[in-house]
């Protein structure tokens, strides 16, 4: 059994890892954002915001694949 969950993962592991390739010439950019929130604003109103407002707008000037 153990056997079998290993390969299970080996091979979920090397699928994952060879099946999305970038091309030559491709740029991957990461990011890490930290947010300092006001003291009238929860969390709830900042991520209601960032759906709302800052991931269409984007979607609308970036092109997502």
């Amino acid at each position: 059994m153990k056997k079998l969950i290993l390969l299970a993962t080996f091979i979920l592991m090397a699928g994952t890892i060879f099946g999305q390739t970038l091309q030559k010439g491709n740029v991957l950019g990461l990011h890490v954002i930290t947010v300092n929130l006001d003291p009238d604003v929860t969390y709830n109103q900042w991520k209601n915001a960032a759906l709302t407002v800052y991931i269409p707008a984007l979607i609308r000037n970036f092109k997502m694949t």
